[in-house]
């Protein structure tokens, strides 16, 4: 089974590490805020850049020694594998660009994020967090 089919990975369901507009209180949370465990999150950070696209959403790119904040959500065991299927289309609704990948972030857990895996355009604009937008 690939990454994009399950957060189980390795025989572990995965939490989800979230930097942007699914964080709780931002404006894509309603579809996951009854999906997870802790309906606050655990604030964490991941190595890489965040960056502003310019389209009311960020995008985290794996480069640099930068750290990127967040947090980790914990996925409810029984309706985790639709939830990962809802999280696969929202990201992969932006032509392709945002794929799965498993960190371990700055507190050591193993998580899923979705990463930009593309060149950032040059209209992005590099920013330290997002918090009901980018954070300069």
């Amino acid at each position: 089974m690939s990454l994009l089919e399950s957060p189980v990975v390795d025989g572990d369901l995965l939490p989800v590490f979230v930097y942007g507009t699914l964080q709780p209180d931002e404006v894509r949370w309603f579809a996951l805020a009854s999906r997870v465990v802790d309906h606050v999150g655990v604030p964490d950070h991941v190595r890489g850049r965040l960056w502003d696209t310019g389209y009311d959403y960020p995008a985290l790119t794996r480069d640099g020694d930068q750290l990127a904040p967040g947090c980790v959500l914990h996925l409810i065991p029984e309706t985790a594998e639709a939830t990962w299927q809802l999280l696969v289309e929202i990201e992969g609704a932006v032509d392709g660009f945002y794929l799965p990948c498993v960190v371990t972030t700055e507190s050591g857990v193993r998580a899923l994020v979705f990463v930009y895996d593309a060149e950032p355009e040059d209209f992005f604009v590099p920013i330290r967090a997002w918090r009901h937008g980018p954070v300069s």
